[in-house]
């Protein structure tokens, strides 16, 4: 499960400053996972990936096999305002075998994502 406009964010009162650690819940999927277990009291039958959409891109080639778009059953858009997932869909485009054009479920055009050289990019339409 792909979690779109999920963004990583620093903890205030964090006690570290090296990048290898967890820095919030939307850091990682095992994080995510984490924390919706811990809050939930019980296992997922699932894994949230989130999908931060800024920054310079959402993958890299040392994380690209868990968050292709390609590799979702489903795809959500966090809305940041009213905290709730949007349901999406993704239409894969004719450039590229990870370029997909995402949608709203009554198809407007959200965005679109692609892969150039193993890294993923997004792009929201405005």
């Amino acid at each position: 499960m792909g979690i779109l406009c999920l963004e990583e964010f620093p903890i205030a009162d964090q006690n570290y400053s090296y990048h290898e650690h967890i820095s919030s819940a939307a850091s990682s999927d095992w994080a995510l996972y984490g924390k919706l277990v811990a809050v939930g009291g019980e296992e997922l039958d699932f894994t949230p990936v989130p999908l931060a959409s800024e920054g310079f891109s959402f993958y890299r080639l040392w994380n690209k096999e868990i968050k292709r778009i390609s590799g979702f059953d489903q795809l959500w858009l966090w809305d940041d305002e009213t905290m709730t997932l949007i349901p999406m869909q993704a239409h894969r485009l004719e450039s590229g075998e990870q370029d997909y054009e995402i949608t709203f479920e009554d198809g407007t055009p959200w965005g679109k994502v692609w892969e150039e050289g193993d890294w993923g990019y997004i792009e929201i339409y405005e």
